[in-house]
């Protein structure tokens, strides 16, 4: 085999022949050992840099995907927004005692339109005691 270094041994000439051309080709070539322990280096760090590049590949493609999980919510409730025509917003209410006895009605305090009527709760249907005594000393 014939090495591609320069001062390698050339094939005898059987009989003189007259080159048509030169060209260069890519072909094998026996590697000394400070040439494969140099091979066996750069595929060591190639392996890491691969490994390295494909978590980093997972780890965006991770990000990627929570983020298209996001906008896919964010349509949904735009369109249901637009569909519907209205918003959930926070809007302060006022409790009162309803009419229906051990309810209360929620209502809005911009609008004063009734949310919904519930079951009162612990401390909601006793009344407020008097704190003073003006009524009786009159």
């Amino acid at each position: 085999m014939t090495d591609s270094k320069k001062g390698a041994a050339r094939p005898p000439k059987a009989k003189l022949r007259r080159p048509l051309g030169r060209d260069v080709e890519r072909l094998p070539c026996r590697l000394d050992d400070d040439e494969l322990l140099d091979r066996g280096q750069k595929l060591a760090q190639v392996e890491e840099d691969l490994h390295t590049h494909r978590a980093h590949a997972d780890q965006v493609k991770k990000d990627l995907r929570a983020r298209e999980s996001q906008l896919e919510a964010d349509r949904a409730f735009l369109a249901s927004v637009v569909r519907s025509k209205q918003e959930p917003r926070d809007v302060e209410t006022i409790a009162y005692l309803a009419e229906r006895p051990g309810h209360v009605d929620v209502v809005r305090e911009d609008t004063g339109e009734v949310v919904r009527t519930r079951p009162a709760r612990e401390g909601e249907l006793q009344g407020k005691l008097p704190l003073g005594r003006d009524e009786d000393t009159h």
